[in-house]
Formats: C-alpha cells, structure tokens, sequence
C-alpha cells in the first residue's frame, strides 16, 4: 500500500512540476541511491559516468538480508558494471531508459536444520540482468522507477552443518529473479 501510494505521488509531482526536465550538458556524473530497498532489507546505490549522448556507465553496489525467521537466514552483496542507454538523445534527462548490468555476488547462509543442527554456508556467482524505467528530472535532481530480470549462478549454496557432518544445497533467496528500483538522483 505504501509503495501505491508513493508512485502516485511521484506521478502527481511528475505531471506539475514546471522545471527544466535534464541536467545541464555539461553533466558528467549521475549518483543513484534506493532507499525504499530498506523496507525489504536491502540498499543499493550507482554511479554513472557519461559515456556519449545518450548513454552511460558506471559501478552499481547492493545488499540484501532475507531473515524468515523459521531458522533461516541469508546476506548477499554485489557489486556491478551497469550500463543505462536514454530513448532521448542527451544522457541525465527526462525519458525512458533500459540497460544491462552483470556483477559479482557473495552470498552468506545460516540454517538451523533437523533437530536443531546448525548449518553455515557461503557461494559466489555471476549475477546478469536487464532493467528499464522511466526518470523525472528537476535540474540536477532526478526520481526514477524500473524493474527487469536478474540471473545468477550464486543462488544456490551448499549448506554444512558442523553438528551432524551432513550438508544441504539451499536456495539462498537472494540474488536473481524480478528486480525493481525506485531511486533518487543527483546529477552533477
């Protein structure tokens, strides 16, 4: 419900706003953080160097925790290249966007097992993706939301229980799948 209410908020804002709808062409750095990511556990944040008109590049860092609280728990952290290409021919501007990203995960799991076992594990993996959204510009302050796909092959770890010397392959719940951003923007 709070998610609902925010974007029509932003959508509200986006349609009254009367302000210069890009960064200045001088722009060479775009600084993206999510903060609604806090209320599913996690926070993510970009920066992007202009790389010709309409696109751009730049390192992308995340993190996750998934707590189930039935005995599970899981962290991961990656850091990405992403790229981001603008429908639009000048890079920080109003407009529809897309683009690739592909990065490296670290993945760490705790499980309590049958009868109390206690498990650990550990993997790391590729992570491959693709996203695209739409961005509001307010001079050099920008809202963007987005969604894509995600690929791993960090999502499975195998899981040693050190009690009972037996071991579980487990989904880590963490990496891959739908993703979706909602970020605010500082161009500069």
């Amino acid at each position: 419900m709070m998610l609902r209410i925010l974007l029509a908020g932003l959508l509200l804002i986006s349609t009254v706003a009367q302000a210069q709808t890009s960064a200045s062409s001088a722009t060479q750095f775009n600084l993206r953080i999510h903060p609604l990511h806090i209320l599913v556990n996690a926070f993510g944040a970009d920066l992007e160097f202009k790389g010709g008109e309409n696109w751009s590049v730049g390192p992308s860092l995340g993190f996750w925790s998934v707590d189930k609280g039935a005995g599970f728990k899981s962290r991961a952290s990656l850091i990405a290249a992403r790229g981001t290409y603008t429908f639009k021919h000048e890079r920080f501007s109003e407009g529809w966007y897309a683009g690739p990203f592909l990065g490296f995960a670290s993945i760490e799991v705790e499980k309590i097992g049958a009868f109390g076992a206690q498990g650990k594990g550990s993997g790391n993996g590729l992570v491959l993706g693709s996203y695209g959204g739409y961005l509001w510009f307010w001079n050099s302050f920008s809202v963007n939301t987005g969604a894509g796909l995600a690929l791993s092959s960090a999502s499975d770890v195998t899981v040693d229980y050190i009690t009972s010397g037996t071991t579980e392959k487990v989904d880590s719940e963490t990496v891959g799948g739908f993703i979706w951003e909602i970020g605010l923007n500082y161009a500069w």
